[in-house]
């Protein structure tokens, strides 16, 4: 009996000790990655919590192989900086950066729906009168021409672009029964 009350008491302090260190920055905010799905669920982790974007952004440059898939995930992470600032200088800056990482990575492989999907997610959230979203019809087109080939991705990454697609508000009904077919 008190073995196990123990036991349940060891593991009660073991969960609040490691509810704690998650709770310390930098400590759950470290990112490792070393695939492009590990790359994929650490960026859509960022975006539901921005706070881990400066890890991910770093752990990302650090692995750039000159891999435009890589090159987008680095400009669309920069892109999230954005919302950890509140002056609208460095705001602007960032989203500057991010847009043209982007389109550094569009350039390369301009028939990439991933790289598209980034680029087209990250220009849907900047403010039209910054002129930094001449793009999205483009994106937005072969994005949707081209969902078939997402379904090789993880799981949770279909999900997730296939729920930002659905609930964005850029695409028609018609266009969503067309997303809700094809992923």
């Amino acid at each position: 009996m008190i073995k196990i009350l123990y036991q349940k008491v060891y593991s009660d302090v073991v969960i609040i000790a490691l509810l704690f260190m998650m709770s310390i920055p930098g400590y759950s905010n470290t990112i490792k990655v070393f695939t492009l799905d590990d790359i994929r669920l650490s960026y859509f982790r960022a975006v539901l919590n921005p706070a881990v974007a400066p890890y991910l952004l770093e752990e990302l440059e650090a692995l750039d192989s000159g891999s435009p898939t890589i090159q987008a995930y680095i400009g669309a992470t920069q892109a999230l900086l954005a919302v950890l600032t509140s002056n609208p200088f460095a705001q602007i800056k960032h989203l500057r950066k991010s847009v043209n990482t982007l389109e550094s990575a569009v350039d390369q492989e301009s028939n990439n729906p991933e790289i598209r999907f980034l680029r087209f997610a990250v220009q849907s959230n900047i403010p039209r009168f910054l002129g930094l979203s001449r793009e999205m019809r483009q994106d937005k087109a072969i994005v949707l021409q081209n969902l078939m080939a997402l379904n090789g991705f993880h799981p949770d990454v279909k999900s997730f672009i296939k729920m930002w697609l659905k609930e964005s508000g850029v695409y028609s009904q018609e266009e969503v029964k067309i997303i809700e077919a094809s992923i």
